[in-house]
């Protein structure tokens, strides 16, 4: 799974490589941010390995990838990721 965000000030980039619904790899391409905090999220992904993506809260996602010290955008990319599994196979 694949997602971008390409703006005037960035071109974000995160790839979820998924077995089933748990994330086996995760990372990112970070063309162009407006600082260092979103290129240093980046690194944080890693802490996705092994998570099912299904049902996880948006504030869970926060606390994995760095919460107020981490790029909005990378969690709000995962976060569509993560909404988009749910849709198509909602946990029971």
């Amino acid at each position: 799974m694949i997602g971008n965000l390409s703006n005037s000030f960035h071109e974000v980039n995160v790839r979820l490589k998924l077995d089933e619904f748990k994330v086996k790899e995760a990372d990112g391409v970070f063309l162009l941010t407006p600082d260092i905090i979103c290129r240093e999220a980046a690194s944080l992904l890693v802490n996705l390995h092994g998570l099912d993506l299904r049902g996880i809260s948006k504030k869970e996602l926060a606390r994995l990838l760095g919460k107020g010290q981490g790029c909005v955008h990378v969690i709000d990319l995962v976060s569509d990721c993560a909404q988009i599994l749910d849709t198509l196979n909602p946990q029971v």
